[in-house]
């Protein structure tokens, strides 16, 4: 994981992102990952060697709220209907054949589609 900033300056809930569990794991695995642009998301997918894509991350490079409606596929996801949870936050994504959330601006949403 690569880190940038004054470190000594940051305050505990941005400590608390660097030191997630699920993110710190995912970090250390051996994974493929690959890029898409997908209207004004850029969303990076990321997959084990060798096995289906099981991590998408959705960047908002936008000022603006980003609204995420599109079929997991277009994520990267194999065809079928997924559930995720929010690597960064915990929050779940309701399973369905479409990822359905919100990104606030330059936020990242990093979910982990359920097996």
């Amino acid at each position: 994981m690569i880190l940038g900033g004054n470190l000594t300056e940051d305050d505990a809930a941005t400590w608390g992102l660097f030191t997630k569990p699920a993110v710190i794991a995912l970090n250390q695995q051996d994974r493929v990952s690959h890029p898409l642009v997908l209207g004004e998301a850029r969303v990076w997918t990321s997959a084990p060697r060798g096995k289906p894509v099981d991590t998408i991350a959705v960047f908002n490079l936008s000022d603006k709220p980003l609204a995420v409606d599109q079929a997991w596929s277009d994520l990267g996801a194999p065809r079928g209907t997924h559930a995720a949870r929010n690597l960064w936050t915990g929050a779940g994504v309701k399973p369905g054949l479409r990822a359905q959330l919100s990104v606030a601006p330059h936020d990242v949403a990093l979910l982990r589609l359920a097996r």
